[in-house]
């Protein structure tokens, strides 16, 4: 039994595997919780932001290399590299190596092993041997000749699986693309509405003070005063909730960017290129249908579930393997080279019944053959409404920039008159604030459908999968 310790300990000190573990699972939750926290306190987070402002082009390197959802499809593409390593190592033959002790007084044990030890005495009593012990010690070789191709179809099947997180990973950066262009612009949008806001609320106090020595010279009403007073406390109002929208949207985009939200990020502001995109939905759908690749994963599902068909199918054909072996017994553990034995041979095996197994599994392959075919004809209706619902976006953002570019230009023109009436005393305060309100809010919608207008464009590229390539933004 010690001897029998022993060598358990040796063979997994040998190939590697860890020992038991004594954690109870109250230790481990701690454990995990307590690493956690550290993960999020990266030293490096402020060493990774570029000491200037942060352009849009800097923010998209930026969710390249940290993004928790990126790194996860690059470590699904290493594990169907390992995948494929580890199906092309089922070709090779294998060898093992192995050795055991006896100790034994059954008769048949005692004839066989000492045969093999070459110590066979003449006139030994076979029925009673007495009590004996060997150690054997053996080279095992084997290679599989025929499997049905299996073994070639499992190759092909972890190809598809590696192409598959490819695509995969595509698709991760196509929509991370997109939502980091589309998160950077509701930060600038965000920023320019808090803008707005606090200009508003300062052109309010400072009418305010104006106001109130008016009042106090007797030259307005009290209600002018309260008027403003009310103005006032509504245009804190709408600035504070600017405000927090504005650190909502930056919080989102230290998201995607791989940072906690609480760390401070400043954008430039630069203007970013129009994305260039089919001009028409036809020419778009086209586009998408050639690059999405949501859809390049459904075409290759399908051919992966007809590769997993035919292997399910040729399980119903026999296995042939060759086998050698080279092994030496001793009571003594000597392995001399003159008690050497060995056989080598050709074994066909073949399973005629199973309970109906094989046929199952047939089955289930045939019904996950279909559900594939289903899903991509799902997937292309679902790129089909992505791509009109973006385009239809488009439009409605471009007209958007017309109608509030006029409505800007206007709301100018009557404040201005306006101003110069509440000056010479003709219009009142009230009048006055209802057109400044009606100006600031035609700037912000003009913002809005400017910024809008981008992020359309953006949601059209990441609908026709522009996004998808790591190059795509340079």
């Amino acid at each position: 039994m010690k001897l029998t310790s022993a060598a358990l300990a040796l063979l997994i000190g040998c190939t590697g595997l860890p020992g038991p573990r004594s954690d109870r699972p109250g230790s481990l939750h701690r454990r995990a919780a307590t690493e956690s926290w550290h993960a999020l306190e990266d030293p490096s987070d402020a060493d990774t932001l570029p000491s200037g402002p942060l352009t849009l082009e800097q923010a998209l390197d930026i969710a390249r290399a940290r993004n928790p959802d990126l790194q996860i499809a690059e470590q699904r593409i290493r594990q169907a590299e390992e995948g494929r390593r580890e199906v092309a190592a089922t070709l090779l033959p294998t060898l093992s190596v192995d050795t055991g002790y006896v100790r034994a007084d059954a008769p048949s044990v005692y004839l066989f092993k000492t045969i093999d030890a070459r110590r066979l005495r003449p006139g030994t009593s076979f029925n009673r041997p007495g009590t004996f012990e060997n150690f054997e010690a053996g080279v095992t070789a084997r290679y599989n000749l025929f499997n049905g191709g299996q073994d070639r179809l499992a190759g092909e099947i972890a190809q598809a699986d590696h192409e598959l997180s490819q695509f995969d990973r595509s698709a991760v950066m196509n929509a991370l693309l997109a939502n980091v262009i589309l998160s950077y612009f509701d930060v600038q949008v965000a920023e320019a509405i808090a803008e707005a806001t606090g200009a508003t609320t300062e052109t309010v106090r400072a009418q305010l003070r104006e106001t109130e020595v008016k009042w106090r010279e007797g030259r307005v009403l009290k209600s002018d005063v309260l008027s403003l007073e009310v103005r006032l406390a509504g245009a804190e109002e709408q600035r504070i909730r600017a405000e927090n929208a504005r650190r909502l949207a930056a919080a989102s985009l230290a998201n995607l960017l791989g940072f906690e939200p609480s760390v401070a990020i400043d954008l430039s502001g630069d203007e970013w290129p129009a994305i260039e995109v089919p001009p028409v939905y036809e020419d778009g759908l086209a586009e998408a249908l050639l690059n999405r690749p949501e859809l390049q994963q459904a075409r290759l599902r399908i051919d992966r579930a007809n590769l997993a068909l035919a292997a399910s199918r040729r399980a119903y054909l026999p296995r042939v393997d060759l086998e050698a072996r080279a092994y030496w017994d001793d009571p003594d553990f000597e392995l001399s080279t003159t008690r050497t034995n060995w056989f080598a041979g050709i074994a066909l095996s073949w399973d005629i019944f199973q309970g109906g197994r094989r046929a199952a599994s047939a089955r289930r392959t045939e019904a996950l053959l279909e559900e594939m075919q289903a899903g991509d004809r799902r997937q292309v209706l679902a790129i089909q409404l992505e791509v009109k619902r973006a385009y239809l976006s488009l439009e409605e953002a471009r007209a958007r920039v017309a109608v509030t570019e006029a409505s800007v230009a206007q709301a100018e023109e009557t404040l201005t008159l306006v101003r110069t009436q509440y000056e010479g005393g003709t219009a009142t305060v009230t009048r006055y604030l209802e057109t400044e309100l009606a100006w600031t809010q035609a700037k912000v919608r003009r913002s809005h459908a400017l910024f809008d207008l981008r992020k359309a464009q953006a949601e059209v590229a990441r609908a026709l999968g522009h996004f998808s390539d790591a190059s795509d933004m340079k």
